[in-house]
């Protein structure tokens, strides 16, 4: 069975680029402090940071040079920053695009096309975790990185307040109404209630997220249905 490649949910051959394989290489890190000093046996070594990883893929192209000239512009548009989803592997890929990798030509009408990008994200299907009307909450996160948070309180009484502590720095949310659920989205960074801004009535240093293994999440009323969505992130 042929592999293929959806771009943001979309296979690549609806724009004429047909998904031939890739190569995936290790993320680059990133030292901070890091020393080796005089007469020191072992470096010093500061915070590590894991940054892009590189990915080339390569596609074949069919068509006339017209075509591709207008096809090329239209693939370019629509892979410049994007979400990849190979079918041979379960982890979808953010990603922008870096430049051309290698054209060649295979027939007059045909070309094999290089594209590099750099990894930004990677990670699995969404998570959903349920705490509802529930004081303290345990969380296994699996993944190997920190991952934010999406979550979706409905309160079951009018609330002058919830706070919410364990995922990150604790954060209170203030005049909730029954029924209508609010959003606190830590992957766009948003809090919504009904579509509306609620961020003047939320007090937080940083949006949730959680850290991978074991998470204890604790909620200062119990009178919420909750939903805890992530997507587990690696390295």
């Amino acid at each position: 069975m042929s592999i293929t490649l959806l771009i943001d949910g979309v296979d690549s051959t609806t724009y004429g680029f047909k998904y031939l394989r890739k190569e995936i290489g290790f993320p680059a890190i990133i030292s901070y402090g890091e020393e080796w000093l005089k007469n020191s046996i072992i470096p010093l070594f500061g915070q590590r940071k894991h940054r892009y990883t590189p990915l080339s893929c390569s596609f074949l192209y069919q068509g006339t040079q017209n075509q591709y000239e207008t096809m090329k512009s239209v693939f370019l548009d629509k892979i410049d920053k994007c979400t990849l989803k190979f079918s041979d592997i379960d982890f979808y890929y953010d990603v922008v695009f870096e430049g051309e990798d290698k054209i060649s030509k295979i027939n007059p009408e045909a070309l094999e096309v290089g594209i590099k990008f750099s990894i930004y994200s990677k990670y699995k299907s969404q998570v959903v975790e349920a705490a509802n009307r529930l004081s303290t909450k345990t969380i296994n996160a699996i993944g190997n990185m920190k991952t934010p948070v999406i979550i979706e309180i409905t309160p079951s009484i009018d609330l002058i307040d919830i706070t919410i502590s364990g995922l990150g720095d604790n954060f209170t949310i203030k005049n909730l109404k029954q029924g209508q659920k609010i959003v606190v989205n830590g992957e766009d960074g948003t809090v919504l209630q009904g579509g509306a801004n609620k961020f003047m009535d939320t007090d937080m240093w940083e949006f949730p997220k959680l850290s991978p293994g074991t998470n204890s999440v604790t909620f200062s009323k119990n009178s919420c249905d909750v939903s805890i969505k992530y997507k587990p992130r690696w390295i």
